[in-house]
Formats: structure tokens, C-alpha cells, sequence
């Protein structure tokens, strides 16, 4: 499956995800072009999730997982993020 597909998105899921540095891998490892990604951006009282994904944390996974051509936007309440795949 590596390099499957042009777009991977993972919308509202990484912070419902136990092991979220897999699935961060797994999406840069399939995507030709882009991973896209959104989270939300504060704490809320969703038992379901289970992280709270800054722009920190997310760089620091995504630049692990071999991405470091990152660009962060933000709509109220959530952090969007894309990932150019190099």
C-alpha cells in the first residue's frame, strides 16, 4: 500500500486513536502527496476522546513519521493541518 493513494485523510479520528504514532505513520506511508488532517482544539468533555492533539505534538509526530512541510490553519474549535508528503 505505500504510496497508494494522492490524498490520506484523517478527519476528527487521531484523537479517538490509542496509538496515534501508528496511525500517523501508516497515513504518511500511503499518501503520494498529502496527509490532511483535523483535531480539536481545546478539551471538551467527549469521553471518546482520548488526546488532545496540538500543533506541537502533531509536528513532533509527523516529523518522526518523515514529514516536516507542515501548514496549520485553524476554524473554531479545531486545528487543520496538512501534510506535504516529500
Amino acid at each position: 500500500l505505500d504510496k497508494s493513494f494522492d490524498v490520506i485523510t484523517l478527519l476528527e479520528v487521531l484523537e479517538h486513536i490509542t496509538e496515534v504514532e501508528k496511525a500517523i505513520t501508516a497515513a504518511v506511508k500511503m499518501a503520494k502527496q498529502y496527509v490532511v488532517v483535523s483535531v480539536p482544539s481545546k478539551p471538551d468533555d467527549n469521553p471518546e476522546h482520548i488526546h488532545l492533539l496540538t500543533k506541537e505534538k502533531l509536528t513532533k509526530m509527523f516529523a518522526e513519521a518523515g514529514c516536516t512541510k507542515l501548514h496549520f490553519d485553524g476554524v473554531e474549535g479545531h486545528l487543520f493541518m496538512v501534510a506535504a508528503i516529500e
